[in-house]
């Protein structure tokens, strides 16, 4: 009797663990915000479904400042990013830094945004010094005017977004997919294209690290945000100009993925999370603990708030991989 008592409550233990595994292999496939697709990844072979080589599809646009441009620019152009055949940056300047032109995000804003919004003091007088002196690095750490707590810079940024995304497409338009980073965006590039092949750019799409602010979900702009090709034609060509239309509002918004976020969703695409696959995280800050079982054993797309020598040291340890057409995980 005690025999089959301890068989009993032994196959009940299994069935339990077999259902939890069940339950977490299921969760592990779908987004944490409900709707939208499970986030499918293939090892990565990087064999393409429509027979072109892979990446040439994709084009990425930089997000960053003329004051940290220089010091990022260049090392994220020979880490993160030495694969991906099309990259454009935008800055709140427009300039070169040696081969690679930074376009003006903002010089389609309206006089009437700029005039006597404080948020501008800083765009105005960056110019001003650009074209005094060429150089705009001493204004890195300059202090919004008033908001003393603030780098004017930082407030300045979240009117980049929308436009950014305008802007690109009339750049570099019906390309299947676009991701938008910020320069301290580290991506994975084999792992990203093979994940983007596995999908449908004909379809709407809006992928990235969920945030959920006053009702609104929107992507997590250091972390990345991808974007297919139907989502992109339907704001930037059907939808052409929603950027003007949010301007008069970014004063008093808390950033500029928000806003973005805003954008799409007017246009008719919603938020898919792609959370941890793209993460918030630097290499040595992932959070591998009891807690955050979410990584382990995960695809990594992105990382974020690498400095360049954290992107240095990055592709060193790409580089060092044996076997590279094995898919990079969390572990």
């Amino acid at each position: 009797m005690i025999r089959w008592t301890t068989r009993y409550i032994s196959n009940g233990l299994r069935a339990c663990v077999l259902g939890l595994l069940f339950i977490f292999g299921y969760l592990s496939f779908y987004s944490r915000s409900g709707y939208g697709q499970p986030h499918s990844f293939k090892p990565a072979n990087l064999t393409s479904v429509k027979g072109y080589a892979p990446g040439t599809n994709i084009v990425v646009s930089v997000k960053t400042g003329a004051s940290e441009a220089a010091d990022r620019i260049p090392i994220q152009m020979q880490t993160s990013l030495r694969d991906f055949q099309s990259v454009f940056f935008f800055s709140d300047l427009e300039q070169d830094l040696g081969q690679y032109h930074l376009y003006d995000s903002l010089d389609t804003i309206a006089p009437s945004v700029m005039e006597n919004n404080p948020d501008f003091v800083f765009y105005q007088k960056q110019r001003e010094l650009w074209n005094a002196t060429g150089n705009v690095t001493s204004l890195k750490n300059e202090k919004h005017p008033e908001n003393p707590s603030e780098l004017a810079a930082w407030t300045l940024d979240k009117y980049k977004n929308v436009h950014i995304l305008e802007k690109t497409w009339a750049l570099m338009p019906d390309q299947d997919w676009y991701i938008f980073i910020d320069a301290d965006t580290y991506l994975i590039w084999s792992n990203v294209v093979e994940w983007l092949s596995t999908m449908d750019p004909e379809k709407k799409a809006y992928l990235g690290s969920e945030v959920n602010t006053g009702g609104v979900k929107f992507a997590h702009g250091g972390t990345g945000i991808v974007i297919s090709k139907a989502t992109m034609y339907n704001i930037a060509v059907r939808d052409a100009g929603i950027a003007a239309g949010y301007d008069s509002i970014v004063h008093n918004k808390c950033c500029g993925d928000l806003v973005l976020g805003m954008a799409l969703r007017e246009s008719g695409t919603l938020l898919q999370d792609a959370w941890p696959a793209m993460s918030g995280e630097a290499p040595w800050t992932m959070p591998f603990g009891p807690g955050t079982p979410e990584y382990w054993c995960r695809p990594v797309m992105t990382l974020h708030h690498l400095s360049p020598e954290g992107m240095v040291e990055f592709t060193a340890f790409e580089d060092r991989r044996e076997n590279k057409s094995v898919c990079l995980l969390c572990q």
